[in-house]
């Protein structure tokens, strides 16, 4: 489980994996750097994708999360460091 310092835009290619998004401690999905200081335990995922070929996930900086993979895979992980604002990304 981690979060990182920049967005995430991750688009699946090949087999599945599962990403599972954690709470920020108020109970609301996205977090800041400044809100959160320690990783929050595996169990309480607020929410989780099984992504297939094709699909893609936004992950806004500072949002913890966690992959889970089950079988070999390959996946396209971009790192953006603009505005956090989905509008840039749709």
């Amino acid at each position: 489980i981690h979060k990182d310092g920049m967005d995430v835009l991750y688009l699946q290619v090949k087999n599945t994996i599962t990403w599972k998004i954690y709470p920020h401690k108020d109970g609301s999905r996205y977090n800041t750097d400044r809100d959160i200081k320690k990783t929050p335990p595996a169990e309480r995922s607020c929410f989780s994708r099984t992504l297939k070929p094709g699909d893609m996930m936004w992950i806004p900086r500072g949002t913890y999360h966690q992959v889970v993979t089950t079988e070999p895979r390959v996946g396209f992980s971009f790192g953006v460091e603009g505005p956090t604002d989905p509008c840039t990304y749709v």
